[in-house]
């Protein structure tokens, strides 16, 4: 079981290195905008959609970014054979919460971003939204999922930890 957690702790860092990429290139996106802007101030600049999409996705990534370092804590707090406790069970249920949110609203950003790409490119059409929302709905589908297990087994260490609880208080 401790070489399972292993394995598990292991692939959280390497999402974690992953979301670290992604944040360095939304912000690297804003980092650019405000240096056109300093150098070029006497341009009327507006702010356009790309640039809000990398703010709002520097910021969901961010927040992510907060959950799997608690969610690697909670891999090591279960490494230590404390499964069933109250605060897995809360750190599993605010994560899985986290990651619905987290798929929820990359889903909405990266349909907003299509639709405008379709529309900048004077191809949007009706397959193009459909292939535009099946995408979405395709590359968010699988973290709904984990996001729903990680809601399911917070429950059951908050129902484990209820059941030894009133163990050790039997004689």
């Amino acid at each position: 079981m401790k070489k399972l957690f292993k394995v598990l702790y292991a692939l959280c860092l390497v999402w974690i290195l992953g979301a670290a990429f992604k944040l360095i290139e939304y912000l690297s996106v804003l980092g650019r905008f405000a240096h056109d802007l300093v150098l070029f101030s006497d341009r009327n600049f507006d702010i356009n959609l790309p640039l809000i999409i990398a703010l709002v996705n520097a910021i969901i990534t961010t927040y992510i970014l907060f959950h799997l370092f608690n969610f690697t804590k909670s891999i090591k707090r279960i490494q230590a054979n404390v499964l069933f406790s109250q605060e897995n069970g809360k750190a599993f249920y605010a994560i899985g919460r986290a990651f619905i949110y987290y798929a929820i609203l990359k889903f909405i950003i990266g349909v907003v971003g299509g639709i405008s790409n379709s529309i900048e490119n004077e191809v949007f059409s009706s397959y193009n939204f459909g292939r535009i929302l099946g995408e979405q709905i395709a590359a968010r589908l699988p973290l709904l999922i984990f996001s729903l297990f990680l809601l399911i087994i917070s429950k059951l260490m908050k129902d484990g930890y209820e059941l030894k609880i009133e163990n050790d208080l039997t004689i």
